[in-house]
């Protein structure tokens, strides 16, 4: 009758193997090769960008005025939601999180971009996340109802019936003549190309905005005679 029993292993064996693990791995470490070896760190980026003087520049990247950047910088840190470590600034945090946020980057693209591994980019984008939502009782305040715009008051058609609107949204899909390499990241469930674009109008101060969804966000704003106010 064959022996199908499963051999031991004994104390050496399990020695050998763990010893030729350990010589596998030690080699794929010796081979990599170093994949954050630009000469401007993200250090040393965040700091050139700052300092370059150049508005357009400053806004296409961090999507908002220096001003407004620093402000938002001294905000996080007087409310002790961010703070400087060793080796990143409060500056180089929150450029990491409007790369991703602004752009629609990647953790790779912001690696690449900040010379930075893969968990710091992603601590460092949740820890401003975090820093960010907190922001939002700061600066967003919700209407009491108090105040009813003209444009609902004067209007018997909407008076009293929309005396608690302060505007109103929508959003559409508009058929759209897109370039073919694009073609599949623009298509509707109907097979169709087509854009999505978001509009509202802001009844407090008679304006009506459309934003059209693609690549980038291009905004229109409407002035308050052509919308009949």
């Amino acid at each position: 009758m064959p022996d199908n029993s499963v051999p031991l292993l004994t104390p050496q064996i399990l020695l050998n193997i763990a010893v030729l693990v350990a010589q596998h791995e030690a080699s794929l470490w010796h081979d990599r090769t170093p994949s954050h070896v630009s000469v401007l760190t993200g250090s040393q980026y965040v700091k050139e960008l700052l300092s370059s003087e150049n508005p357009t520049r400053i806004f296409d990247v961090l999507r908002m005025p220096l001003p407004t950047f620093f402000t938002l910088r001294d905000w996080c840190i007087e409310h002790d939601y961010l703070h400087p470590t060793r080796h990143i600034l409060v500056e180089e945090q929150l450029a990491i999180f409007l790369k991703i946020v602004g752009e629609n980057a990647s953790n790779r693209m912001a690696q690449e971009r900040f010379q930075r591994s893969g968990a710091t980019i992603s601590r460092v984008f949740n820890k401003v996340l975090d820093a960010i939502t907190m922001l939002y009782p700061t600066i967003v305040t919700q209407p009491n109802g108090d105040t009813i715009p003209l444009r609902i008051r004067k209007d018997p058609k909407m008076f009293p019936y929309f005396k608690g609107c302060i505007g109103a949204a929508d959003g559409t899909h508009i058929r759209a003549h897109i370039a073919e390499s694009d073609a599949v990241r623009f298509r509707s469930r109907k097979e169709r190309s087509v854009k999505m674009c978001w509009g509202y109008v802001h009844l407090m101060s008679c304006s009506a905005t459309c934003y059209q969804g693609g690549k980038g966000i291009t905004r229109y704003t409407c002035s308050s005679s052509s919308i009949g106010c």
